[in-house]
């Protein structure tokens, strides 16, 4: 009977480690596409416009991290990462022309947004 009891309690546990597993990952993974409106580049490829639209915009200041998204038609935005002389951090949005675009303005949703539908509904 203690056997019985031992294996049944096995079972449970297993059970709720695997379900906890299971939980922090789609979990971690929603997360990432609720994130995921720009996607991180390497520094080295952005285009020469945005570069130096930052030099001039910015002087000074070192390019720490660089992000793209891309609209359905095709228009890239650029978040560009910025440390100044000071170390104080700040971030810069570009178009892909180099022009420096207002923080608060509007993006174009990403294309994968764009058909998705609107649900309330919890997916496991």
């Amino acid at each position: 009977m203690k056997k019985l009891f031992l294996v049944a309690a096995l079972f449970l546990a297993a059970g709720t480690a695997a379900w906890a597993a299971q939980r922090a990952t789609t979990t971690t993974a929603v997360q990432a596409v609720a994130d995921g409106e720009f996607t991180p580049i390497d520094v080295k490829d952005l285009p020469t416009a945005v570069v130096e639209a930052v030099e001039s915009n910015f002087p000074g200041s070192s390019i720490s991290e660089a992000a793209v998204r891309t609209a359905a038609d095709g228009v890239k935005t650029f978040r560009i990462s910025l440390t100044d002389r000071d170390g104080a951090e700040r971030t810069a949005l570009f178009s892909e022309s180099g022009e420096l675009l207002p923080a608060g303005a509007p993006m174009p949703a990403p294309e994968e947004e764009q058909d998705l539908p609107c649900t309330d509904e919890v997916l496991d």
